[in-house]
């Protein structure tokens, strides 16, 4: 039940910010200068987790590099774009909230990519990237709940263990309890016994001392 409650929250969660994850435009210092760019803000992953889906995302384009911060593919072929290349500069930046920003500015050959002048190829990229940026932040949460929901069971099994050594406990307390109440009854009819022993012990000890005065009335 528990684990239930957290996976829908975090899926909720999901729903909302996955729908606020949308291209925007802006100018993005490149290694080629100030370019248009396409820049997505992914809400909530890691900059760590975020390094390696971007890698992995490039390189569906194309063999990705690093340099100064700046991540690249040259002459990228993708094959919903078709037959022509182009090239990719993207770069990455924290933003409130442990958000992250990642701007790609992509050179179709001889123009970098803009909403104005290539409206479809520019719709084109924008699915994909809002789509990479949906992925990543999913994953992330996917991978954050499964672990978390791990650690809920292993918290819970260990809670069934306490519990179940309480159940023990108790069960051992009840046991010493009956058998307190049976030494007890046990001790009084101990005493009872001594009692009946003391009596016995005395008369022998008198039979005793009337068998030595007859040994002394012999000598």
């Amino acid at each position: 039940m528990k684990i239930a409650f957290l996976t829908l929250t975090i899926f909720s969660y999901s729903i909302v910010f996955c729908q606020s994850i949308r291209v925007k435009e802006i100018n993005l210092s490149t290694s080629k200068g100030s370019q248009n760019a396409l820049l997505i803000e992914i809400p909530h992953v890691d900059e760590k987790y975020f390094q390696s889906s971007l890698k992995n995302f490039l390189k569906d384009w194309g063999k990705c590099k690093e340099n100064d911060g700046e991540y690249s593919v040259t002459l990228g072929e993708w094959k919903d774009y078709g037959k022509k290349t182009f090239d990719v500069y993207a770069r990455y930046e924290p933003s409130k909230y442990s958000n992250l920003n990642v701007s790609f500015a992509i050179d179709l050959g001889g123009a970098f990519l803009n909403s104005k002048d290539h409206s479809s190829q520019f719709e084109l990229f924008q699915k994909s990237i809002e789509s990479f940026g949906r992925t990543c932040a999913s994953n992330y949460i996917n991978d954050q709940l499964e672990k978390e929901n791990k650690f809920l069971k292993s918290l819970e099994k260990e809670q069934k263990n306490l519990e179940e050594e309480k159940s023990e406990m108790e069960r051992e307390i009840e046991e010493f309890k009956a058998r307190i109440e049976e030494n007890k009854a046990k001790i009084e009819q101990n005493k009872l016994k001594q009692e009946k022993q003391s009596e016995v012990i005395k008369e022998q000890v008198l039979k005793i001392q009337e068998v030595n005065k007859k040994k002394k009335d012999i000598y």
